[in-house]
């Protein structure tokens, strides 16, 4: 994977305001390059509890909570200030002209990133290097006149779930169980759509939970 270079934040913005498919590629590519050479350094199911631990302390979105929970340390190295996490954030932007295609556009930041991604269909035991993340979109994408947005929430060890709320929020919330719909604003919902299971290859895969 070759690595975008940007002359400077001005250059930046223009490619995130273009946004195009080809765009948020673009500004994915730098970040996608350093989060899969963390990847191969380590078992990504061994930063649960310092991922809940980073969070607490400032942003980030539900995207980033639930498929890198890495260090505080881990995330410092990427080199997002403030400026990029709020304006022209990695973990932000997809496509929202349909679910397939936001999908698509976030699978492809993950493979990028060091991930093989399987959409589980039938619940199965996984191993030491895997773990499970819900995807939920709003029903602004099936009917009018309401918002789009994703929502993710991880699989704990112990087989809770839980999900940040936003990249504005310092709230992380856990359930029990996994949820069917999620508030999100009134009339319009976040509904579960599928459940990712996220395998990191370079990691030992003993198995660890069903």
């Amino acid at each position: 994977m070759s690595e975008t270079i940007f002359m400077d934040e001005c250059e930046e913005i223009l490619f995130f305001m273009e946004n195009t498919p080809e765009s948020r590629r673009m500004l994915r590519e730098p970040i996608a390059k350093k989060l899969h050479d963390i990847l191969r350094l380590r078992n990504i199911a061994n930063g649960e509890m310092q991922a809940h631990e980073r969070f607490l302390g400032r942003g980030g979105n539900c995207l980033e909570y639930a498929c890198f929970p890495f260090t505080r340390e881990e995330m410092e190295s990427l080199g997002l200030d403030d400026f990029k996490y709020s304006f022209v954030s990695p973990f932000g932007a997809f496509d929202v002209s349909s679910i397939k295609s936001a999908k698509a556009e976030m699978v492809e930041f993950l493979q990028q990133s060091g991930y093989e991604v399987e959409f589980e269909k039938k619940s199965k035991i996984l191993k030491s290097n895997q773990h499970r993340v819900a995807l939920y979109f709003t029903e602004g994408f099936t009917k009018a006149n309401r918002g789009k947005d994703f929502h993710l929430l991880m699989q704990k060890k112990d087989g809770t779930w839980s999900g940040k709320t936003g990249a504005d929020s310092q709230t992380i919330e856990h359930f029990d169980n996994l949820e069917e719909s999620l508030p999100h604003d009134v009339s319009n919902r976040y509904i579960l759509d599928s459940i990712m299971v996220l395998t990191n290859p370079y990691a030992l895969a003993e198995e660890r939970q069903k």
